[in-house]
């Protein structure tokens, strides 16, 4: 009975392997690390999970309930990894020497890349997940009087398994003139918008996020903001902002900033004795919201230097559940963990090294955290 029971097993588990739609079914559940080491068990599950279509429908499963990591960048040759769900952190190494990270996008990344201080700028999209990389072939030599002005990556596993980067080129000729290039992953070739638009001569295009399919350059005025409209491919300006002015005394620092589907403006300043964090919501309507405002005193006063120019928010963290979005500042080397709906407040990590590198490029008026989804996107 024993050996009879023990043969109608195995022949349940030979059906599985020997049906790809019942085993693809099953993969698509394994967390990404595990699936990779079962690409090695034979030349056939290779195949299988290392296919588009699979990769497709990975990206389609969505992240789960697990928070994301960050790679945190302290200065052009020195990055950190730093993961919510395993509170671990450790160095994190690009190939080139010199790289910048100028997005992040659903488990992508667009880089900056040099191999020397001054050598010639490489731009690629780099899956930190599968450690895929392409490059760009970027043209950014001065032709027909333009010059780049800003780049950005559009991608979004759920509508399509293809990415887009738009580069934003200013005609140098007319001042306030801009026109658009775009590339596609499928057919991995640039073309140029036959009509351009026009901005303040002085609009930055650096620093965009990709948010409700379109591109967002938020900026602390309603005159030098835009987005980009990635289905009509025009140019408008956001609802305006109310951003608070800079003080006479205290400061005042502001971030753009996304999370699981949600983008952010976000005020850390201090005024009248009193440390506050602000964070505003940009609704599907176009709509600024309030949804944060915090009281930073409690956590001041027990950590130095939080309310002095060394502190800075590196990135606000949306969960799926309410009770689990919080902030994360960076002050002094330390890492400190605070979370919305309770004002609970915890320092999970002292890094000497980070603290060094405080004055050798954290410069904080650019976001320096980016969220890292683990993906199989294809790049």
């Amino acid at each position: 009975m024993a050996y009879t029971k023990s043969r109608v097993q195995w022949r349940s588990i030979d059906v599985v392997v020997d049906n790809d739609d019942l085993l693809s079914t099953i993969l698509l559940f394994v967390p990404v690390k595990p699936l990779f080491c079962m690409k090695t068990v034979c030349k056939r599950w290779r195949a299988l999970i290392s296919a588009e279509w699979f990769r497709h429908m990975y990206g389609l499963r969505g992240r789960g309930c697990d928070p994301p990591s960050f790679i945190i960048c302290a200065s052009l040759r020195c990055f950190f990894y730093f993961s919510l769900a395993r509170y671990t952190f450790r160095p994190y190494q690009f190939c080139f020497p010199f790289t910048r990270i100028l997005q992040s996008c659903h488990g992508l990344l667009l880089v900056e890349a040099r191999k020397s201080p001054y050598g010639e700028k490489l731009c690629y999209v780099y899956n930190p997940t599968t450690g895929e990389s392409k490059n760009l072939l970027i043209d950014r030599r001065f032709y027909n009087g333009r010059v780049i002005s800003g780049l950005c990556l559009a991608f979004d596993p759920k509508r399509s398994p293809i990415y887009k980067v738009i580069a934003i080129r200013h005609d140098l000729r007319v001042s306030n003139l801009y026109w658009i290039d775009i590339y596609d992953s499928q057919t991995c070739v640039w073309i140029c918008l036959e009509q351009p638009f026009t901005a303040t001569n002085d609009a930055n295009f650096f620093n965009g996020i990709f948010w409700n399919n379109g591109i967002y350059w938020i900026r602390r005025t309603a005159a030098t903001s835009y987005y980009l409209d990635l289905e009509t491919w025009i140019v408008g300006r956001p609802q305006r902002l109310m951003t608070h002015k800079r003080p006479h005394t205290g400061r005042l620092k502001n971030y753009v900033m996304e999370s699981n589907g949600h983008l952010h403006y976000v005020s850390f300043y201090s005024r009248n004795n009193k440390l506050v964090l602000k964070v505003s919501e940009l609704l599907h309507d176009s709509v600024w919201c309030e949804k944060y405002k915090v009281n930073l005193n409690p956590i001041s006063c027990k950590f130095e230097g939080m309310s002095g120019p060394q502190a800075a928010v590196l990135c606000i963290y949306r969960g799926d559940k309410e009770e689990d979005s919080a902030a994360f500042f960076l002050v002094r080397g330390k890492i400190i963990f605070y979370r919305f709906c309770d004002g609970y407040f915890l320092d999970l990590f002292h890094c000497p090294i980070m603290e060094s590198h405080k004055g050798d490029g954290l410069h904080y008026q650019r976001n320096h955290a980016f969220e890292i989804i683990e993906s199989l996107a294809p790049v």
